[in-house]
């Protein structure tokens, strides 16, 4: 089956307890995404799933690397990309980026009907 392992709980608020019935961290069954809108000039907003943030996190930072290759903070995010830290290269990225452009990692949450 392709989707296993594609949804599962995701934490959406750590220490929730303020929340009305909720005890603890509050957990929702979803998916990690990673919406990316930009490149070459296509304005459709594209969406990924992923198993794993770590998943979509690398795939992130791929994107941000292809993104900036060229750029003064091109060198920089492919050396973040090298050593691993994902965040760092896609948050470089979020400050060099053009307004209109969207590179995002994020849970997808499932909601009953």
């Amino acid at each position: 089956m392709a989707n296993i392992g594609f949804i599962h709980d995701v934490m959406i608020c750590a220490q929730a307890d303020r929340l009305p019935g909720v005890e603890g961290d509050l957990v929702v069954p979803g998916m990690w995404t990673l919406a990316h809108r930009g490149d070459r000039g296509v304005q459709a907003l594209c969406v990924w799933g992923f198993r794993t943030r770590e998943e979509a996190l690398e795939a992130g930072a791929e994107l941000a690397c292809l993104a900036t290759a060229g750029s003064p903070a091109g060198e920089q995010v492919r050396a973040f990309f090298a050593a691993g830290l994902f965040e760092e290269a896609i948050a470089l990225y979020e400050r060099h980026r053009p307004a209109e452009h969207v590179l995002s990692v994020q849970p997808a949450l499932l909601q009953s009907a």
